[in-house]
């Protein structure tokens, strides 16, 4: 038996075993063993070399879900770093992760802010699931159905949490404290995200994202996330296409393998004995085909893929704050317009509101140079540690299906009619 152990560390450290002859201890987490050096003012403390530091107040593992009826409730464990590590257990379902998002960016002010985004709604109604079944698998595939993928959930909600708590605003919010410490879910009304807002806002992006910004950083940065973005969600889409793929080969391999079974169970003659023992070994290579390319599909998604989905929706967190920005931007504009053209009566009203505008423009123009250092330099050292993740697991992967394909060849060859 050749055993595939390897440890994925993007968030925190984590082990699974999988083994390529079908039995698995966990769920299927493939990992390298290579571990890369963190980046202390990543790592520790979420910022980049020119931020300021900021030393989180907590630690969060959102290690189980449970369902119950259509609600999926999630466990959270939180050491309290600046409390001696007292830990608290809580569990919250995906309503008060929205209570939570909506709290942050409405108590705070969020305007030189990238706020991380929050996942999407688990997926939990079994017409949902065999939706995301045909999806991924195929319409064609019947037999086969995509299984609760709680843990992939548990671990986006984790990531969420844990860019909240690195961040040096929102990590000393009030409401944050709450959930994570409070042993009775928050009281919240229901999150409206009416379709008028966000139609308002794609209009608002297109009329005044064109704006000439009077820093050539700034200008450069809006320039590179309108161009980022598209591609961070096409690379996405397609990678999580690819895996796709592979799960549908995989799925195919095991029918092959089953029903070459089922026929060489049914052989009676005494003559072609040996031939079905031919049958059964091709089988059990096929087995080990699918379950090595099982392997490679879920290294796929806790490396390069999760980071990919994770920056896909950054670089839109990321453009909405340069929106927001270039917002401010055009309000001072308007503003020294206004006073231009003023009457000596109105002037001093003017002038006054040309200051103020120009202080707040001033003000979220401060606040999103640091944001963009941090999360620049936080988005390439993650994406390094992802690659190598990524390069490292399907080699060691390839490795050892390799050495157990060829050890059932060997078998294949060995046999004579």
């Amino acid at each position: 038996m050749i055993m595939l152990k390897l440890n994925v560390d993007l968030d925190k450290s984590t082990s699974t075993t999988c083994n390529l002859d079908g039995r698995t201890a966990g769920a299927w987490v493939v990992c390298v063993s290579g571990r890369i050096k963190k980046d202390k003012a990543v790592a520790e403390n979420g910022d980049g070399p020119s931020a300021t530091p900021f030393d989180p107040w907590y630690q969060v593992n959102v290690c189980d879900a449970t369902k119950n009826g259509e609600a999926i409730i999630f466990k959270i464990k939180t050491l309290k770093l600046e409390e001696d590590g007292t830990e608290v257990t809580v569990e919250r379902v995906y309503d008060d992760f929205e209570w939570l998002q909506h709290c942050l960016t409405t108590d705070n002010d969020i305007g030189g802010i990238i706020v991380p985004p929050l996942p999407p709604r688990p997926v939990s109604s079994a017409a949902d699931t065999a939706a995301k079944s045909r999806k991924e698998l195929g319409e064609e595939s019947t037999k086969v159905k995509v299984g609760d993928e709680f843990h992939k959930d548990c671990r986006h909600l984790e990531k969420y949490l844990s860019l909240v708590i690195k961040h040096s605003t929102l990590g000393k919010d009030e409401t944050l404290a709450k959930f994570l410490t409070a042993i009775d879910p928050p009281i919240r009304a229901k999150v409206k995200r009416g379709l008028f807002s966000n139609l308002t806002q794609k209009m608002s992006e297109v009329m005044k994202g064109g704006h000439q910004d009077t820093d050539n950083g700034f200008q450069h940065e809006r320039d590179r996330a309108n161009q980022v973005l598209p591609i961070m969600r096409d690379l996405s889409h397609v990678f999580k296409l690819r895996t796709n793929h592979l799960q549908r080969l995989s799925a195919a391999l095991n029918h092959f393998a089953t029903a070459l079974c089922l026929v060489s169970s049914a052989e009676k003659e005494e003559r072609l004995i040996e031939g079905t023992q031919i049958q059964l070994f091709f089988a059990r290579a096929m087995e080990h085909y699918s379950h090595g390319i099982d392997v490679f599909t879920a290294n796929h998604e806790v490396t390069l893929g999760f980071f990919l989905d994770v920056y896909a929706r950054y670089a839109e967190a990321e453009k909405e704050m340069l929106h927001r920005r270039t917002l401010k931007l055009v309000e001072f504009d308007s503003a020294v317009k206004t006073l231009n053209k003023a009457n000596p009566q109105k002037r001093a009203v003017a002038e006054e509101n040309r200051e103020k505008k120009e202080k707040d423009f001033n003000d979220i123009s401060s606040i999103a140079k640091k944001e963009l250092q941090v999360y620049n330099h936080q988005r390439v050292i993650e994406f390094q540690k992802s690659l190598v993740l990524y390069a490292e697991a399907n080699i060691k992967t390839a490795r050892d299906m390799y050495a157990l394909l060829a050890k059932d060849l060997s078998e294949i060859k060995h046999t004579t009619l």
